[in-house]
């Protein structure tokens, strides 16, 4: 397909751009705002303390990808805003009983627990706020798509936006007042200034609480059965496999590495991982529209592939000649390892903002079981590095790399296939797409 200035420019027009535009503004100034209070940060808690916290993100993580067994997506789908209410019921009910559950593994378990990750002994209670931080994030996370269902993008930004100031406002004080524990009560702080925001957006987009019965509960949980069924699972593993390398470095380094890591992951991979999400939740509406209507997608998939494309080669090449100094100007000396690292991981990191941003094409086309496979096979990849704890922390980096590379490389070609398919189906048999 021929690529010119004009057809990425008339982008500017569609809706799909005009969308995703709102949200990204929104996520970035909430964004700015910790990259900005890094440099303080950084010189106020230590790099032990950063990849304690790391730890602490990354198990949260991993128990919010299950924390509502995917019923929170699925307040998109339906026509009436009574199912959506209910779906938005049950993804809380399901949250608060899984998130109790945890607080009981973690109070019977605590020390099993940190010996497995490798949770230093100093910061153990901090066990104790996972399940805390975990249910806020749910929470938020419905929101959120209630407020997609409702075309409520820049609400949602402000959500985000709320959020960052308090969480990272409280951080700084904790910081002056040399207290460890500011990382997650900054946390706790930030999510629940993002519920007491999304609440009022809820009221001003007619959410009512009193649409909510047990009767539709049970409808919901059965007519949306499967989300729990085919999407869980493989959100679970793309978690893991994100923070999988965190806990590994964590066991086979040291704490001091892990947040060497974590800060390199956080600049690449937060920004990235928030535009990549927005774009995401637009584009899927966006497919689903066109599939039901029979229409093509092609040349706006291959569009928006060529401009991320584009922002990621600038991307790495600004890393790559300025990005050991940038780390030593915002974060100071002792952070240089960590700018050392960007220059090795920025290529993975690269494929997977392009490929993870058009991977909801698997889910749009119908090919949830295509993208578990991928998944399940990514992971098996990303857990092999468990096997080469002789290399040293910097090639450890590069055979990261590599298997992030070589992942999302064959994950494209994948949805390459998947898209070709649809064309060759609306073009030879368009009547199909409707039934």
């Amino acid at each position: 397909m021929k690529i010119s200035l004009p057809n990425i420019l008339s982008l500017r027009t569609n809706e799909l751009i005009r969308n995703v535009f709102m949200l990204t503004s929104g996520i970035t100034i909430a964004q700015a705002i910790p990259i900005l209070l890094q440099p303080f940060l950084r010189r106020l808690f230590t790099p032990a303390e950063f990849g304690a916290f790391a730890i602490f993100l990354s198990i949260i993580e991993i128990i919010v990808s299950i924390g509502t067994l995917r019923y929170e997506m699925a307040i998109v789908l339906p026509r009436k805003d009574v199912l959506a209410a209910n779906l938005f019921g049950l993804s809380f009910i399901i949250s608060f009983a899984i998130n109790a559950v945890v607080f009981l593994v973690i109070l019977l378990f605590q020390n099993t627990i940190a010996h497995i990750v490798n949770f230093p002994p100093q910061f153990v209670y901090w066990l104790y706020f996972i399940p805390l931080v975990t249910l806020l994030f749910c929470i938020s996370q419905s929101i959120n798509y209630w407020l997609i269902r409702k075309k409520a993008f820049w609400p949602s930004s402000i959500n985000k936006i709320s959020r960052r100031g308090l969480e990272g406002s409280v951080q700084l004080a904790f910081g002056i007042g040399h207290l460890n524990l500011g990382l997650v009560i900054g946390a706790v702080f930030g999510h629940l200034a993002n519920i007491i925001s999304g609440i009022y957006q809820l009221r001003a987009t007619d959410f009512q609480i009193r649409r909510i019965t047990k009767e539709k509960l049970r409808y919901v949980y059965r007519r949306y059965i499967e989300f729990p069924k085919y999407s869980t699972i493989p959100a679970l593993l793309n978690v893991v496999s994100l923070l999988l390398p965190l806990f590994i470095i964590n066991k086979i380094f040291s704490e001091k590495e892990t947040g060497y890591f974590d800060l390199t992951r956080q600049i690449l991979l937060v920004p990235m991982a928030l535009i990549s999400s927005s774009l995401s939740q637009v584009l899927f509406q966006r497919i689903t529209e066109k599939k039901h209507a029979g229409k093509s997608i092609s040349k706006e998939i291959h569009r928006i592939t060529f401009i991320l494309f584009l922002f990621s080669f600038i991307g790495a090449l600004f890393l790559w000649l300025w990005g050991t100094d940038l780390f030593v100007i915002l974060f100071g000396k002792q952070w240089r390892v960590s700018g050392e690292i960007v220059k090795v991981v920025m290529i993975g990191f690269g494929f997977r903002f392009i490929v993870a941003t058009l991977s909801i094409i698997l889910v749009g086309l119908e090919k949830i079981k295509w993208y578990s496979l991928w998944q399940t096979l990514y992971f098996i990849a990303i857990l092999s590095l468990v096997f080469v704890s002789k290399l040293t922390f910097f090639q450890f980096c590069i055979f990261y790399t590599i298997i992030e590379s070589v992942s999302y490389i064959a994950q494209y070609l994948l949805i390459i296939i998947v898209l070709r398919q649809y064309e060759n189906r609306i073009r030879i048999r368009p009547d199909n797409l409707n039934t």
